[in-house]
């Protein structure tokens, strides 16, 4: 006899008495991921789009040099014509294009403001770049200092040149290095020859203006050049009031001493690419071999550097065509003998 609890076994379903669903064929559940994945992947890629960051064609924008001037709560642009946006216009170098815009400005009578000149001369002695016209050819060359000299050919001259003069030879640049003897051999003849030497110089560098530069180097065994007040450097200085007071002290304060060793001072000098170079010294020994004259020289004429020479003496010349006057006379110098005895104090 059957118990209640083993009928209600018997009338459940096994699995193989389960009904099977007649509404078609099942699909693996991976397949159905595949295209839901899928699906997805479809409509991101539909709904992304690359947009560009960069302009939708070319802007005709000049590009240029633009000079701002304030005056009187006025501000007034000069701008460069050229560049990119510009097609049918020259481009001009920067030089011509200050030069063009410090012109077209209103002229002022504003005390204390600076000249178009002035302000010219100051680019041209930045690096020794010229901003005057020139006509010719050429090619410019470097000094060792980072000064280089403006390229070779003739034609009108730099912004800030000027004229100045040492025992009567006349200079004529834009920058000036004064290469000076100060060996025990200038104390002589009761000390005439460097006090004379040092009031020559001061006379030559009062001469100069804000816009010239200068340099100052004072031998013997070594060479000794002036420190700037400001910049502290060894290289070309602006001759600023500041830097010509500091300089006239520095002057006052040389006293003769020592050997004398020419060629060292005079490279020195010659790397800085000055203009002009005024050479002073008392002593023809120890001479000057043909090779360093010729080595000295040519350096200046690649970098159009003049050096004019003053030899100290006392009584006649008897000499000529010396390594001294050579050293005039290849550069485009001028040679001066001065005789201690019969000189203006």
């Amino acid at each position: 006899m059957n118990s209640p609890s083993s009928e209600k076994l018997e009338r459940r379903p096994t699995r193989r008495n389960l009904p099977e669903w007649q509404n078609g064929p099942t699909w693996p559940s991976w397949m159905v991921s595949f295209f839901v994945h899928c699906s997805i992947f479809l409509l991101l890629a539909w709904l992304w789009r690359p947009y560009s960051s960069g302009t939708q064609g070319e802007r005709d924008r000049p590009i240029g040099i633009a000079v701002v001037h304030h005056q009187l709560g006025s501000t007034n642009y000069f701008l460069q014509s050229g560049g990119q946006g510009n097609k049918n216009a020259v481009d001009e170098p920067m030089s011509a294009a200050l030069a063009k815009s410090i012109a077209a400005l209103p002229a002022t009578n504003m005390a204390g403001s600076i000249s178009a000149d002035e302000l010219l001369g100051e680019f041209a002695g930045i690096g020794k770049v010229s901003l005057g016209e020139a006509t010719g050819s050429g090619q410019g060359s470097s000094g060792l200092s980072g000064l280089g000299n403006s390229g070779s050919g003739t034609g009108k001259s730099k912004p800030g040149t000027t004229h100045t003069k040492v025992f009567g030879i006349e200079g004529s640049g834009s920058s000036f290095v004064y290469v000076f003897d100060r060996s025990e051999s200038m104390n002589g003849y009761e000390g005439v020859p460097l006090r004379m030497a040092k009031r020559e110089l001061s006379q030559s560098l009062a001469s100069l203006t804000s816009v010239n530069q200068f340099q100052i180097i004072f031998y013997n065994d070594a060479p000794s050049p002036y420190r700037g007040s400001l910049s502290r450097t060894r290289g070309l200085i602006f001759a600023t009031d500041t830097e010509k007071n500091s300089a006239s002290i520095f002057v006052k304060g040389i006293t003769g001493s020592g050997g004398t060793e020419h060629l060292p001072a005079l490279q020195t000098g010659t790397n800085l690419g000055s203009d002009v170079i005024f050479f002073l010294t008392d002593a023809a020994e120890p001479s000057l071999s043909p090779s360093e004259v010729s080595s000295i020289t040519e350096r200046c004429i690649s970098r159009r550097t003049t050096i004019h020479t003053i030899e100290f003496g006392m009584g006649r010349n008897t000499g000529s065509d010396r390594w001294i006057e050579q050293l005039a006379q290849r550069t485009g110098g001028k040679y001066r003998y001065v005789d201690v005895t019969n000189i203006e104090q």
